[in-house]
């Protein structure tokens, strides 16, 4: 007998065929087997039974080492449509699903110690259970309805922020686990969910898995026994937590559906968002998409009735959303200037001017003065870190560019040091950094290129708002918050649970800051250059413009008092601050699905982006200009069969080196067809045209950078 064995190996599927010795018994679908691999021993994954003998000598099985599945039936299905639509071998996405040395691991040990979800980000407060508001109650009915039918039901939960929607999804998982099912809950971020995972574990207690990148790979492994044995009947996690073993699946929960954290962006390119409806729809579960600002994708399928659309218009206990005000900082700027040109004809000092801050405009300023005044609190955007995010010298224009990404270092200050930092006379300290690759260096108070000191910076991060808003706000307690300082083992715990306590009067972050969070003293929210997302090369810059701001402005006045939310923005009259400003969801989806529609672009066509990278530039470019020639030829040779599909490219990718990797793109964009026409293409390609280039393949991307 001939089974089919999926293996880590970089072999056209995934899967070699081996027999079945005499005397064997037949192993579950899913379990684990040894099997001899050139001259070597590894543990695979029996899929399934092999009707078409190979040509080729087929070697023994030597030893099955479960008696049951190692991995539930419908989690095997779901791992093998993964493969196909993504294009990836089942193998590696197997070992990619399972955690690292588990699936090799002959004796599972029992691990005494297990995470508690309140060490990894809950406040460890006693959870209090609200009632639910009407909006509420319509949504739990008929999400319960469902899995009470036990069959495949998609929901999109469209809620306002601060609507209530996790009350939503915990009522949900009772009804689950009250008909003996059990409930899968992804969030985009674990450390930043904390509020979330918290009121999960109030609520559901021992039976609540946690599943994140804070366990140690020991805990990793012990949760995912617990999940598989059917110890954790409520399994809370971030990406990778789509794949846990859960045998009797009720409920899958997807929190801020819309979050670019569910793809990942390299190696397995996966949407976990599409892989919990993929695996709801095997496991006859019911799936919740849960956001504020939904993709448009979603919204267009709960329009279109594929999903069912689930509304809660208002926060609870009736609170009003903050009002927007947008500041246009071309404006603000001028008018400062005029003051001070003012000042000067009236003989007038403005040197020490209260604001001379270029980022900080006049009305921000008094609304942060008066918010302490007030005694609340103050959260201020802005999606860049370090001090300044370009330097370069002003004598000769030399940039100080990473070696190895053609990108721009930024200077940072003052969160980490390497070896070699100082400050000397010109006040250069710190360190330049690579936000892509980590490449850092001592900062450089002499140009490498003519030996000036005559150093200049542009651009402003968090690093430096803080500094700013310390020394303009004396006695006010600021905090920051952003990758650089969340490095640190529960530092970001730690400095939430201050915010929350009112132990920090402004804090200052990136997109950390805008997930999850509910703190009762937030009243304002300032946006800092709020235009940056819209000037990406992108498709989709403006939908996910529209859904960072929106998200962020929906941390204030969560807790009765009124919020306000200040947006700086070069661009006022965009179309994107004005759906904001107006909290107006609808209306950005009319317009922008208008764009979308007329430009070709998704979800009115499918797109699969072909990567190519290679140390060498001509051969990356050679590679890709050779696959985009037979790309047309089958194109042409298919006749109308294909006759639909575009071809864009090859081109550079708008990061044209990283890490030391040169870096190309071919766009394939259809409607139908789409996989059959990349499936065809890559099974004609000859691979001796493709040495010293590593192609890969991106199915549905959502970045191009």
């Amino acid at each position: 007998m001939l089974l089919k064995i999926a293996l880590p190996v970089p072999l056209g599927d995934g899967c070699l065929v081996y027999s079945l010795p005499e005397g064997m018994s037949m192993p579950k679908r899913g379990a684990r087997v040894l099997v001899p691999l050139q001259k070597r021993e590894t543990v695979g994954i029996f899929t399934a039974q092999c009707t078409d003998e190979p040509e080729f000598e087929i070697r023994d099985i030597k030893e099955i080492w479960d008696d049951s599945s190692f991995l539930p039936p419908h989690l095997l299905d779901c791992l093998e449509w993964a493969s196909r639509y993504y294009m990836y071998p089942l193998g590696h996405v197997i070992d990619e699903a399972i955690p690292g040395g588990l699936l090799s691991e002959r004796t599972p040990r029992t691990g005494r110690h297990r995470r508690v979800m309140t060490e990894s980000g809950g406040s460890g407060r006693a959870y209090e259970r609200p009632c639910l508001n009407s909006e509420q109650t319509v949504a739990v009915e008929a999400i319960e309805t469902a899995i009470t039918r036990g069959e495949y039901a998609p929901f999109l939960l469209y809620g306002v922020t601060g609507s209530g929607k996790t009350e939503v999804y915990l009522h949900s998982c009772e009804r689950a686990l009250a008909m003996g099912r059990q409930a899968l809950i992804l969030v985009p971020e674990i450390a930043m969910t904390a509020q979330t995972i918290a009121r999960f574990q109030a609520r559901f207690g021992e039976v609540v898995s946690a599943v994140h990148s804070g366990l140690t790979p020991a805990q990793r492994k012990n949760e995912w026994r617990r999940i598989l044995k059917g110890d954790a009947k409520v399994v809370v996690g971030a990406r990778s937590a789509v794949f846990a073993p859960v045998w009797n699946l009720g409920l899958i929960v997807v929190d801020e559906e819309h979050d670019s954290s569910y793809k990942q962006e390299e190696k397995f390119r996966y949407s976990a968002r599409d892989i919990a409806v993929m695996r709801a729809r095997i496991s006859s579960a019911v799936v919740v998409l849960g956001s504020a600002t939904p993709s448009l994708s979603s919204y267009r399928n709960a329009v279109s009735k594929r999903y069912r659309l689930l509304t809660l218009t208002k926060r609870v206990e009736e609170r009003a959303l903050p009002v927007v005000s947008l500041v246009n900082m071309r404006e603000d700027i001028q008018n400062k200037r005029e003051k001070k040109r003012r000042k000067r004809r009236e003989g007038v000092d403005t040197t020490h001017d209260s604001n001379n801050l270029s980022w900080l405009s006049q009305e921000l300023d008094a609304a942060i003065l008066q918010t302490l005044e007030r005694k609340e609190q103050a959260l201020l955007f802005l999606n860049r870190r370090g001090y300044a995010s370009h330097i370069f010298c002003a004598d000769c224009g030399h940039v100080f560019s990473c070696e190895h990404c053609s990108v721009s270092l930024s200077w940072h200050r003052k969160t980490r040091r390497v070896k070699g930092s100082s400050e000397d006379e010109t006040g250069m300290q710190g360190f330049l950094l690579c936000h892509y690759c980590g490449k850092s260096l001592p900062a450089m108070p002499v140009c490498p290129k003519c030996e000036g000191t005559n150093i200049k910076t542009l651009g402003c991060g968090t690093e430096r708002v803080v500094d700013d808003l310390r020394s303009r706000y004396s006695g006010a307690r600021v905090a920051q918050l952003d990758r650089d300082v969340a490095s640190a083992k529960g530092y970001v715990e730690e400095l939430l649970a201050a915010f929350r306590d009112r132990e920090i009067d402004i804090l200052v972050g990136t997109q950390m800051v805008t997930k999850g969070h509910d703190f009762p003293y937030l009243t304002l929210v300032g946006v800092l250059f709020a235009d940056l997302g819209l000037n990406l090369p992108e498709y989709n810059a403006g939908e996910r413009t529209y859904q960072l701001l929106s998200q962020v402005a929906g941390r204030a006045g969560r807790a009765g008092l009124e919020g306000h939310v200040i947006v700086q923005t070069w661009l006022p009259e965009h179309y994107v601050m004005e759906y904001v400003a107006r909290h107006d969801y609808a209306g950005f989806y009319e317009t922008e699905m208008s764009f979308r529609s007329r430009m070709n672009y998704p979800p009115f066509t499918r797109m699969i982006n072909l990567l190519f990278n290679s140390p060498n530039e001509k051969d990356v470019q050679r590679a890709a200009d050779y696959v985009r020639g037979h790309a047309e030829a089958l194109r042409t040779a298919k006749g109308p069969h294909y006759a639909s599909m575009e071809i864009l490219g090859p081109a550079p990718s708008p990061i044209s080196r990283l890490k030391k990797q040169y870096r190309w793109q071919l766009l394939l964009k259809g409607v139908k067809g789409l996989h059959a026409f990349c499936e065809e293409l890559l099974a004609g390609l000859d691979m001796k045209r493709m040495q010293g280039v590593r192609l890969q393949i991106d199915v549905d991307p959502l970045s191009f950078m």
